[in-house]
């Protein structure tokens, strides 16, 4: 009777090990402030190879998803939201560029009450994932993104990397997976009528280097990272 009980929490610990083994890790890291944004989106951009970043200065103003998405060099865009610049309603609520003039707006053209999710399909598929928001978490609300990976989904509120409500403020997110990450859904704020806007994503299947892993850590201001698992 001991021998089949010891057997059973043997396959149960084995099985609990392989569920962890195939279950996908993603760490988030966040540089809050137009200048510990930058310095963390130059850490990684300064290493490895293979970045790709694309900053919405090639798309006409106004340009949103035309029901067959909207396409970009690194992968294309459904859902809620059009091409901002210094010409558009939004930009008069804190939404701004961040490399240029354009950028993308979670708020319907010329509308600043319509806003809701779009999502960024990357084509190829990358594990590394980085990008700005400005005018973030700024009336109350917080807002989710859902990261999709080989092994499933996960929920992450990027109000846990900002720490408060930050009207109009420059933040850089960098999402990484131990496996191949294939969309991000950035979804409507919740609790409140949020607008925001993204810029400069980037993608790579470079490792966040160690002086990112510093920088996450608390030092430059920066908020932190967190480890989460899907």
């Amino acid at each position: 009777m001991k021998k089949t009980t010891a057997l059973a929490i043997i396959a149960l610990l084995l099985t609990l090990g392989a569920t962890a083994a195939q279950a996908s890790v993603i760490n988030v890291f966040s540089g809050v402030g137009t200048t510990n944004a930058a310095a963390l989106e130059q850490t990684w951009l300064g290493t490895g190879s293979g970045h790709v970043t694309d900053s919405f200065e090639s798309y006409a103003t106004n340009s949103m998803d035309n029901g067959s998405g909207f396409a970009m060099s690194i992968g294309t865009v459904y859902g809620y939201g059009h091409v901002g610049d210094s010409t558009s309603t939004m930009t008069a609520y804190g939404e701004h560029a961040t490399d240029g003039i354009k950028y993308w707006s979670n708020a319907v053209k010329n509308n600043t009450n319509d806003k809701g999710d779009f999502w960024l399909q990357l084509n190829p598929g990358r594990d590394t994932v980085g990008f700005y928001t400005t005018d973030l978490h700024d009336v109350g609300g917080q807002t989710w993104v859902t990261v999709n990976t080989l092994s499933g989904s996960k929920d992450i509120n990027l109000f846990d990397y900002t720490g408060t409500q930050r009207s109009g403020t420059e933040i850089y997110f960098i999402v990484q997976a131990n496996e191949e990450i294939s969309s991000i859904v950035f979804h409507k704020a919740t609790g409140a009528n949020d607008g925001y806007a993204i810029d400069g994503i980037t993608t790579s299947n470079t490792p966040i280097p160690a002086a990112a892993w510093l920088l996450g850590s608390g030092l430059l201001g920066l908020v932190g990272l967190r480890r989460v698992r899907s």
